[in-house]
């Protein structure tokens, strides 16, 4: 017996990239790796480059959007401004397991590729199976944080590889404040 689907998420990072960035910024992206590889430097560090279509991620628990009806902003708890995000803080409780990934971001300006000192970052993401506290793990609010960015726009936070779910690559949700 054969089945017949069509898994358009699962032809990998070559065919996703185009589709993400537009056939345009593909070439260039894709030219500028020539470049960079000459340079020596990544090739986004040749450009800051900015997303517009992205859209907010599930869960974000922002105060933008809701859990059972109630409307859930852990930005307004105490001890959201934290580097370590494999526990849960305030009232929550617990610890994630997985693989230990240690992040560091620079937030910058897209126009001139300039630091963002002071700026405020929220990450969130789910846990290595695919679930999110605080919707998925009721009980427990880890894996998410916040943290402020330095004079070179750098933060970094101790969190795990986020795992994947049905149409989606493991991945990091971010809002920039």
């Amino acid at each position: 017996m054969t089945h017949s689907h069509d898994h358009s998420h699962d032809h990998g990072f070559k065919h996703d990239l185009p589709k993400l960035l537009g056939r345009r910024r593909f070439l260039g992206v894709m030219g500028g790796l020539g470049l960079a590889s000459a340079s020596g430097l990544p090739a986004a560090a040749l450009e800051c480059i900015a997303l517009p279509w992205e859209t907010q991620g599930p869960y974000p628990a922002d105060g933008s959007n809701s859990k059972n009806g109630q409307v859930v902003n852990v930005l307004e708890q105490e001890g959201i401004l934290r580097t370590d995000i494999t526990t849960s803080f305030g009232d929550y409780e617990g610890e994630v397991e997985g693989v230990p990934l240690e992040l560091e971001l620079t937030l910058q300006d897209h126009d001139g590729c300039t630091p963002l000192e002071g700026y405020a970052i929220y990450i969130w993401h789910c846990d290595g199976e695919g679930k999110y506290s605080l919707y998925d793990h009721t009980e427990a609010n880890w894996l998410r944080g916040l943290a402020i960015a330095d004079a070179e726009g750098k933060v970094k936070f101790t969190t795990i590889v986020p795992g994947c779910y049905p149409s989606r690559w493991p991945h990091i949700h971010f809002e920039v404040f």
